[in-house]
């Protein structure tokens, strides 16, 4: 991620940010019942992973942040929250302006929409090696 620091508020801005969403809907719904957002912080060699059930139905549900530095951490983690044996997962590919160190679940959310998106496919079968891509396209 390109970033540049302004010092009169203290902040990181990243520009030109791959941010990679998953989307886990209710069977037989097109209901989102999980939806996490997976981006990478070059300086920290970190991959952040922002998540909720929130929903416009459900908007008290709590949103997560966490942070991983391997794959296979990442994605075990994504297979418990998101259960990919018995769901198909909604995925697309955003490339994001002017997030900041202190986003949150809620302003990617916001950051998000067609104009952003470079690739979206519906109910993909999320096996590991197709998770795999989806991770290696945020480096």
């Amino acid at each position: 991620m390109t970033s540049y620091y302004d010092e009169e508020t203290e902040t990181n801005y990243y520009e030109n940010t791959i941010v990679v969403e998953f989307r886990q809907l209710e069977k037989g719904t097109r209901k989102v019942d999980m939806r996490v957002f997976m981006l990478y912080d070059s300086d920290e060699g970190l991959i952040y992973l922002y998540g909720s059930r929130k929903s416009t139905e459900f908007s008290n549900y709590p949103t997560f942040v966490k942070t991983f530095n391997g794959e296979k951490q990442l994605y075990n983690f994504l297979d418990i929250i998101m259960d990919f044996s018995r769901h198909r997962i909604d995925t697309a590919v955003h490339q994001i302006d002017y997030l900041t160190d202190v986003s949150d679940f809620d302003d990617i959310v916001r950051s998000v929409n067609r104009r952003t998106e470079l690739s979206g496919f519906d109910s993909v079968k999320m096996t590991k090696k197709e998770c795999k891509k989806y991770i290696n396209v945020v480096f």
